[in-house]
């Protein structure tokens, strides 16, 4: 028993030296000057720059883009696209890309945090729903069987569409929900 306590203590003694040592050599060789004294922000100063962003985005400086979720007729079709556009943006923002279709979005709920309920939900938009991409973060939502018969045709219906909103469209009984190119959300003249 004696041997034990006498190990114990050795060890004990061995570690507190070699904490004071490096406790020593931490305190010489690392250099805080990087950390400075904190400042506190100023109200006039945040005031300046929300103005000159908001400035900037009226001017077309900055990429913004406006949305008009105006009804179209269907309002239990465009809730629908709605939540289905917030999948698309959480998986955007974990995954830094939209998907390129909506079966990826089952992907979210194995890989994310979401709730039960929207783990169901996000497997039944990727079955149920379409989601066609474009260059530049842009993108169609259906929810209602609706299909390309080629690329031609896809892109004909979308170079009717406003390319500077957001916004809901019906055409032909079927309910679409339309985000324009990243590079056209500045104000620039609708293309019709």
């Amino acid at each position: 028993m004696r041997r034990i306590a006498i190990c114990f203590l050795t060890v004990l003694i061995f570690l507190v030296i070699a904490f004071g040592v490096f406790r020593r050599w931490a305190i010489t060789h690392l250099s805080f000057s990087g950390v400075g004294s904190a400042h506190a922000i100023e109200a006039s100063g945040v005031a300046r720059t929300i103005d000159t962003l908001s400035q900037s985005i009226k001017e077309g400086k900055l990429p913004s883009m406006k949305e008009d979720f105006t009804s179209v007729g269907s309002p239990r079709e465009e809730a629908k696209l709605i939540e289905l556009r917030r999948f698309l943006q959480v998986f955007e923002a974990g995954f830094g890309r939209p998907p390129q279709n909506a079966s990826e979005l089952s992907s979210l709920a194995t890989r994310s945090a979401l709730s039960p309920e929207q783990r169901i939900l996000a497997k039944r938009y990727a079955s149920d729903c379409e989601i066609f991409t474009f260059p530049e973060h842009s993108y169609l939502l259906n929810c209602d069987n609706w299909q390309p018969t080629d690329i031609k045709d896809l892109q004909a219906l979308v170079e009717r569409f406003d390319t500077t909103t957001e916004k809901f469209y019906a055409v032909q009984k079927h309910i679409f929900l339309y985000s324009p190119p990243y590079a056209n959300r500045q104000g620039r003249p609708d293309k019709r």
